[in-house]
């Protein structure tokens, strides 16, 4: 299961269940933040400090949040990238948010690079409570500070790895982050939020999930041979 609230419905219909969300491909991102430069041009002629979203800009994305946040920090830029995918006439209109379009997956490293912070500015519904924000962890990966609104899964995230990643209820909670997150931060801080994508890294998921198969097949043989585990 990708997140809590689905391992605990799927928990209802079968004895074991496991929580894998999904990782990221933290070789690829750790490469690029290795870089000297390689900020894409687009993103590079936006005024620092740029705070910055990767993925869909889909209907569960809160403009009416963002439009605010954007209104109080106008000395802050906002850059999206990726398809707009439902009406981003609330967004338009703010003269410092920049909706750059599209881009291909091999890209976003690049981009992600040149944020000062990344942000999930997702509502909270019903849907969202059983969503894990991949792009958390690729934020991470590049080492930046993660702004998100009170998800389920967030909340999760923390519980399980530390407060990195600041969680807003409100437009005021939003701004007041913001402006903590374009700080400089301390080098260990920075260096906890890689090692927390490299825990979180696909590598990472696989051997967990390679360990529990083995276990399991283990435990069956023992049971096919008769033979009582000290472990059971």
């Amino acid at each position: 299961m990708t997140s809590e609230k689905l391992r605990e419905r799927a928990a209802l219909y079968a004895d074991t269940v496991h929580l894998f969300p999904f990782g990221v491909a933290f070789g690829q991102f750790d490469a690029f933040r290795r870089q000297v430069d390689g900020v894409p041009e687009d993103l590079r002629v936006i005024p620092p400090p740029l705070v910055g979203y990767v993925g869909g800009v889909h209907q569960w994305v809160d403009q009416d949040l963002l439009g605010a946040v954007a209104e109080r920090l106008p000395d802050m830029h906002f850059a999206l990238v990726g398809p707009p995918q439902t009406d981003v006439t609330k967004l338009v209109r703010h003269p410092n948010v920049h909706l750059l379009g599209p881009r291909a997956h091999a890209e976003l490293p690049r981009y992600i690079r040149g944020f000062s912070v990344g942000i999930i500015p997702y509502q909270l519904s019903e849907y969202t409570r059983h969503v894990y924000p991949t792009k958390l962890n690729e934020y991470l990966a590049m080492g930046i500070p993660v702004v998100a609104t009170d998800l389920p899964e967030v909340r999760r995230f923390n519980a399980e790895h530390g407060e990195v990643v600041a969680v807003a209820r409100d437009v005021g909670e939003f701004v007041a982050a913001l402006r903590a997150a374009s700080e400089p931060a301390r080098q260990e801080i920075v260096n906890r939020r890689i090692e927390v994508a490299r825990l979180n890294s696909w590598e990472s998921r696989i051997a967990s999930m390679s360990a529990l198969l083995e276990d399991r097949l283990h435990h069956r043989v023992l049971d096919t041979m008769g033979v009582v585990s000290d472990e059971t």
